[in-house]
């Protein structure tokens, strides 16, 4: 068989002639990022999450998650992955309301 150098050898001699001609380089294409399946569960949520099908960047946040007298903490961003993150890092949940020690 051929030496082992040969193979490297030929590589770099093709990419030599390829750039002698002014042959175009075909570069790799970028392609929109989607999420196209729904948040993971929100812990506390008494709904199911209906994000599915956004594209890069698209927030998803329903309030309406969250069974009455708690409220969301957060909202999820579809990433540059394809998969839904949490926006600024920080867990989504339903956190329980409070009311203030005594009325206004």
């Amino acid at each position: 068989g051929a030496p082992e150098w040969l193979d490297a050898a030929g590589a770099i001699i093709q990419n030599v002639v390829y750039e002698e001609l002014n042959l175009e380089q075909v570069l790799p294409e970028c392609e929109p990022a989607d999420c196209p399946a729904a948040p993971p569960p929100v812990p506390g949520a008494d709904r199911a999450i209906t994000c599915a099908n956004r594209s890069f960047g698209a927030a998803c946040a329903e309030p309406a998650w969250c069974p009455s007298g708690a409220a969301l903490s957060g909202s999820f961003v579809c990433s540059g992955l394809g998969v839904w993150e949490p926006a600024g890092g920080e867990e989504i949940r339903c956190d329980a309301l409070t009311c203030p020690l005594s009325p206004p």
